[in-house]
């Protein structure tokens, strides 16, 4: 709190941003119970087109 170099202003007491520049993307396909819906993105290729346009991929998972 009351630090300017992140650009992002003041916090509330009490908040924590751990990192404001990471995204998660969530991509349709597989459910909580481990069955595959109708129709879906395979995570692997969209961290695979994402990469080969100039984004860093940390880390893709079945999670």
């Amino acid at each position: 709190s009351g630090d300017h170099w992140h650009g992002f202003g003041d916090l509330a007491p009490g908040f924590n941003m751990l990192d404001p520049i990471k995204a998660t993307i969530i991509t349709p396909g597989l459910d909580m119970s481990g069955s595959f819906g109708e129709t879906g993105i395979p995570a692997a290729l969209v961290s695979k087109y994402l990469a080969e346009h100039g984004v860093v991929v940390e880390k893709t998972g079945l999670y």
